[in-house]
């Protein structure tokens, strides 16, 4: 082992620091409530295994549980436990396995991120042939993976993930995003990779726009990629406080107030008359404009419609005063229903409108477009599902008091659950 470590501001706050090492095992510590980075090393054929991680980066930003830079050749980073990666600070620039600018030749397998406030796993700029398989993100705010489309143009070697599980609860969560100005991906492998955002259906996003799993398909990524198709309710409305906001929003005989879009019968379309667009370019907007609702204080509203675009795969945002809120909804072939809340302390004046995403030639349909004054309950997304984690040398048994199911496996559990040494399983409610 060579280890050659300087220190200044930054590194006095790492817990373990192999700067310039080659072959180095570190293997089996417990870091937690480090000022800086848990474990920082640059070096040829190092390994970085089987360590626990938890709260980093609890004073500095703009670093990682588990963090690399410049050429690392042969080095792996496998079986790792990573969690609370960061504080929230509003710049959430903390990783759980962060591989800074031009690393390269790095394996990523097997490790575990959760509940960390940046990524759980990131390929900064200019890295190539690095390979995330066999990971799990779990609840990480900003998502599950950032990773740079980048190609060595020496060697033509890819960044590259499969065979991970993404795991998301928040509405405003895209699990990966890729920096990628050609938005095509050309520059890594994305295949086989579990995608369960339980309250968003957007999957990846790029810099010129998200994708569900089907569009991303399309671009040549992930023909064996799997998402779920479902979401939960985060909400429970508690009173209904007004009339309906959009009058006309059942389009029965016209699209009186209604602009863009041709209203159209189609009764077995949705419900009767329904208002049908075709993207002309890369969206559709249907919009309802001059509203003129007084509020008094933070005031809530919910917002209902329905959504069917035949034959195509879109996705779609809700836009208040020309503004985007932080939702997405999916519109596909299936019929689908939507529920969004609305909070506001500023009086309605201004349009509420309705974009979908698709490629030119699509359609859409919308139907009964609704909005009110409410107030509601929030309900936890967490509580929908768990992450069991054993992080010992020893099986460790859970006791379960309600039905779950293996989320991975889709069998059910029976309590109490026993987890093999250094092992992890999310499992949900039933």
């Amino acid at each position: 082992m060579s280890i050659d470590a300087f220190i200044d501001k930054f590194n006095t706050a790492v817990g373990i620091y192999a700067y310039r090492s080659n072959h180095t095992n570190i293997r089996y510590n417990n870091i937690n409530n480090t000022g800086y980075i848990g474990i920082m090393f640059k070096g040829y054929s190092d390994t970085v295994s089987y360590n626990v991680i938890d709260s980093v980066c609890q004073t500095l930003q703009d670093g990682g549980s588990i963090y690399s830079h410049n050429v690392n050749t042969g080095s792996l980073i496998s079986n790792n436990f990573i969690s609370n990666s960061g504080i929230n600070d509003g710049f959430n620039t903390v990783y759980g396995v962060y591989l800074d600018g031009t690393a390269g030749s790095i394996k990523v397998e097997n490790n575990l991120a959760y509940n960390g406030w940046g990524y759980g796993f990131f390929s900064n700029t200019d890295n190539y042939n690095n390979h995330f398989r066999n990971n799990t993100s779990y609840v990480n705010k900003l998502g599950a993976f950032l990773s740079t489309s980048h190609k060595d143009l020496a060697t033509g070697a890819l960044n590259s993930a499969k065979n991970n599980v993404f795991y998301g609860t928040e509405i405003d969560e895209v699990l990966i995003t890729i920096q990628d100005p050609e938005g095509t991906g050309v520059g890594i492998e994305l295949d086989s990779n579990s995608y369960y955002n339980i309250a968003n259906p957007i999957v990846v996003d790029s810099l010129t726009q998200p994708f569900t799993l089907e569009t991303f398909q399309k671009h040549g990524q992930e023909a064996n990629g799997v998402t779920n198709d479902s979401t939960i309710t985060y909400f429970t409305i508690t009173d209904s406080l007004s009339e309906n906001y959009t009058p006309n929003g059942t389009f029965n005989a016209n699209q009186a107030n209604w602009v863009n879009g041709t209203w159209i019968e189609a009764a077995g379309r949705l419900d009767g008359g329904s208002i049908y667009g075709v993207q002309s370019t890369t969206n559709f907007y249907l919009q309802r404009n001059n509203f003129n609702i007084t509020v008094s204080g933070e005031t809530q509203f919910i917002i209902k419609f329905d959504v069917i675009a035949p034959n195509s795969n879109q996705y779609g945002k809700i836009y208040m005063g020309g503004t985007a809120l932080d939702y997405y909804f999916k519109a596909d072939n299936d019929r689908r229903h939507y529920e969004f809340p609305y909070t506001t302390s500023s009086n309605i004046t201004d349009r509420l409108g309705l974009r979908t995403y698709g490629e030119v030639g699509d359609s859409v349909y919308y139907d009964n477009v609704e909005m009110y004054e409410v107030t509601t309950t929030a309900i936890d997304p967490t509580e929908k599902s768990r992450l069991l984690v054993n992080d010992t040398y020893k099986d460790k048994s859970f006791a379960l008091t309600e039905t779950y199911k293996d989320f991975i496996a889709d069998t059910v559990l029976v309590s109490p659950v026993i987890l093999p040494k250094y092992s992890h399983m999310i499992i949900t409610k039933q």
